[in-house]
């Protein structure tokens, strides 16, 4: 766990941390726990076999024992919600704004009404439903009647989170790297997703393909449908890897694949700081991420990072990265060239 910077770190009160708690953690369990007692009432009524999956003609054809949906939701839904609970503690500890942890407190109760309602749902109400009616069953209304219910609860949740007083989260300022007259350098780093991050992708991309491939060969009128899981490995595994460069022009950052290509010219520098990241807590995860405060930018580890605040009114970027010290004292120096120059030129 990053450790909080004490100049960052939001003391709590009592009554903030029972709301986190009731918010964050007890409410979206309370709709998981409802769903599975339910389901454990009405397994004894359920068929041998219950339908898990559904094609896009809305008809079964994927079966299961009804106790693996039970098995699906405790685990899925149980570590969903102290997952985002912990990761909004810890923002919130670190200085995350009220709107940060009201959107972070809604999408853990959204997310675990979703699937209670779908999974649960689409399960209980195959009870005392014989193999042909299971192959006939649909499961559109709850797909269609989730995510709506799920929002309302969700803004419910959000409105229950606690409001927070302002914290800074800018990072430690540097002092310019030192470069005589008109001397310039160049500094440039590489960053990658840690070992464990990749291979944990890998193992999903392979399963994403193969899911794509029997897609395909199922059915090659659905080819969209298969093509659609590859876009978005080659997206995800192309953004795991970047370099990273600072110049004389400003701060460049470029994924392995190449796009998408981050810029900031150093006439857009307003401020440039060092600063620890924690990226499920302050980002929610890993890759490009937005997160509080108006922050958004290149999230894969827990190493120091390069802040640079813009003074063209754009988001602050930050960007993970070894001997992050070193490139952010040359961005400073190159910034306050441009600030001398941008004076001179005025007068």
């Amino acid at each position: 766990m990053t450790p909080i910077n004490p100049a960052h770190r939001r003391i709590l009160s009592t009554t903030q941390r029972r709301q986190l708690f009731f918010a964050g953690l007890v409410l979206p369990g309370i709709f998981v726990v409802a769903a599975v007692t339910s389901m454990l009432i009405a397994l004894p009524r359920l068929p041998a076999e219950v339908a898990t999956h559904w094609g896009a003609d809305g008809q079964a054809d994927g079966f299961a024992p009804p106790w693996t949906t039970i098995l699906l939701l405790t685990v899925v839904g149980g570590g969903l919600i102290a997952l985002i609970y912990y990761s909004t503690r810890y923002g919130a500890l670190r200085g995350q704004s009220t709107a940060w942890i009201r959107f972070m407190v809604g999408t853990s109760t959204w997310s675990s009404v979703f699937i209670s309602i779908l999974i649960a749902g689409s399960t209980i109400s195959q009870v005392e439903l014989t193999t042909a009616e299971v192959h006939a069953h649909n499961s559109t209304v709850f797909l269609l009647a989730g995510p709506v219910i799920a929002l309302f609860c969700g803004l419910l949740a959000a409105l229950l989170a606690p409001q927070v007083s302002p914290v800074s989260v800018r990072g430690e300022a540097v002092a310019a790297l030192p470069l005589a007259g008109e001397e310039r350098a160049v500094w440039s780093q590489h960053l990658s997703a840690s070992p464990a991050i990749w291979w944990l992708l890998i193992g999903t991309s392979g399963v994403l393909v193969v899911s794509s491939a029997v897609m395909f060969m199922t059915d090659p009128q659905m080819w969209w449908q298969a093509l659609l899981p590859l876009v978005i490995v080659a997206l995800v595994l192309g953004t795991l890897s970047w370099r990273v460069t600072v110049a004389p022009n400003g701060l460049t950052a470029r994924p392995a694949m190449g796009w998408p290509l981050i810029r900031i010219p150093v006439s857009a520098v307003a401020a440039v700081s060092v600063n620890e990241v924690n990226p499920l807590a302050d980002f929610g995860g890993y890759g490009v991420r937005f997160g509080g405060n108006r922050r958004w930018g290149v999230i894969l580890s827990h190493e120091s990072s390069i802040e640079v605040e813009r003074n063209d009114g754009r988001r602050t970027f930050v960007v993970t990265v070894e001997d992050a010290q070193t490139g952010a004292a040359l961005l400073t120096r190159y910034a306050e060239r441009q600030a001398n120059t941008n004076g001179a030129t005025a007068r």
